[in-house]
This record gives C-alpha cells, structure tokens and sequence, in this order.
C-alpha cells in the first residue's frame, strides 16, 4: 500500500497520531503535519498544548480553519460546556471508528456523570466553565445533602434524585429519563464489568448492538438528548479538519 493511501487511512480513521508518526517522518515541516501534530494533543484532550501548536503554526493554515480552531480551543481551554460536550462526542465517534468499544463505554459513562452534573449545577447557579471547582462531587453531593435531604454516595443516582423531586425545568427529566433507561443501564453495566470499571470482560461491537443497539445511534441519541437540553452541538469541526487534511495529502502526493 502507498504512504498516501496509509495516511488517508489512518486521517479517515481519525487516528491523528498514526498519521502523524508517519507524516513526521517523511513530510516534515509541511503544514498538514503540523495540524495533524495539533490533533493528536487535542483528541487527548491537550488543549493547551494544541493551541501552542497553533499559535507557532497557524499561518500555514486556511486563515478561515485557522480561526476556528483558534476560538475552539479557547473555548476548549475555558471549560465552555457547549465546546467541551462537542468534543467528548467526537471523541466517543473515533472510539467507535477505531473499534475501541471499551474506551467508548468510559467516554459514555463520562458524559453521564458529567452531563448530569452540568444540569444540576445550570438550575442551582449557571455554568461557565466546565473546570469550575464547583463540578466536584463531593461538593455536589453536599449541596443534595443539605437543601434536598437527598443521601447517596454515587453523584449520578443523587442528581436523578433531584431531578425526579425537585427539578424546575421541563427538559431535566426527560435528561434522567435518558440516563436511567433500562438500555442505557445495560451499557454501563458493560462498562462496569470491563478493564474502564470494575472488572476484566471484553466489549465488541455485539455487545453494544445486543445492549442499546448500533454504536452510532447510541452517539445520535447522546447528542439529541444534549441538544434537547439546550446545549449547542458542533457536529462540523472534524469533518472539516479531515477535508482539509485529505485536500493536504493528496495535494501533497499528487505532487510526487
């Protein structure tokens, strides 16, 4: 197989850092690589480190790109929830790409935790950051404590608890409905059992289709249940990065 055809792959794929071993080593100092370079520190969540990137190399971008993703990973650094929701559901997307369906069952049980977090947090005081101390558990789990009378040591079940008893806004419950359907159930108890919870068991692409059903209807419904809660979904950003980088190489190669 050609390197071109290996690193469209791979970019297809969204495995950022396997192109980018490849691309370093043959096209250095050419600007797809240094977006690719950008990604691999951003899929992990690198944001800082992505936008130093940028800031050193971003004139070799589209100034159109370039400004995007300049706002993006401030965003990102910020905490701002709609950004950081946007990029856990990508990331949820290439885990299921990449057929890493034990890494999406950890993303997925991340949002749960966080999502419901994010709506508590909304009702009582507004959230701007992500990042803000006030996401940490054991403070949350004290406020449903201490005004609700609510007494659970898993923050999830406490939230849902309020939510059901004493939640003001018409979108929260359909949100629990959500996270306590018996389907959404049967995948954390994969999680659970897996190397991401409590246990050692394998997770295939059956499992999650026997559990919930296909891999990317569970990912459309997370995104829907997050719009529905007044969260604004980037579905765009790594579809455009990807067209970019695919025009980049081939451009690249065609050259050669």
């Amino acid at each position: 197989m050609k390197r071109e055809q290996i690193l469209l792959a791979l970019i297809q794929r969204y495995d950022f850092s396997g192109a980018y071993k490849i691309a370093s080593i043959y096209d250095e100092g050419l600007a797809y690589v240094y977006m690719l370079d950008l990604l691999r520190y951003s899929v992990n969540f690198d944001f800082k480190k992505a936008h130093d990137i940028l800031s050193e190399q971003g004139d070799l971008f589209p100034l159109e790109l370039s400004s995007i993703l300049e706002k993006n990973l401030l965003d990102l650094i910020y905490g701002e929830p709609n950004a950081i929701f946007s990029e856990l559901l990508w990331n949820m997307h290439f885990q299921v790409v990449q057929e890493e369906y034990i890494d999406f069952l950890g993303r997925m049980y991340r949002f749960n935790e966080a999502f419901l977090k994010f709506l508590f947090l909304r009702e009582h005081q507004g959230v701007h950051s992500i990042f803000d101390e006030n996401f940490n558990e054991g403070k949350i789990n004290r406020i449903l404590r201490k005004r609700f009378n609510i007494h659970h040591g898993n923050v999830i079940f406490g939230i849902v608890n309020y939510i059901y008893h004493h939640g003001k806004s018409p979108s929260l419950k359909p949100c629990a409905d959500f996270i306590t359907d018996a389907k959404m159930k049967a995948l954390v108890d994969l999680r659970n059992a897996s190397i991401v919870g409590h246990g050692f068991n394998s997770v295939g692409y059956n499992d999650l289709v026997k559990a919930y059903g296909e891999p990317e209807v569970i990912i459309e419904d997370i995104r829907n249940i997050m719009v529905r809660a007044g969260l604004k979904i980037d579905s765009k950003k790594y579809d455009a990065i990807n067209s970019y980088l695919i025009e980049e190489v081939s451009g690249v190669y065609d050259d050669r």
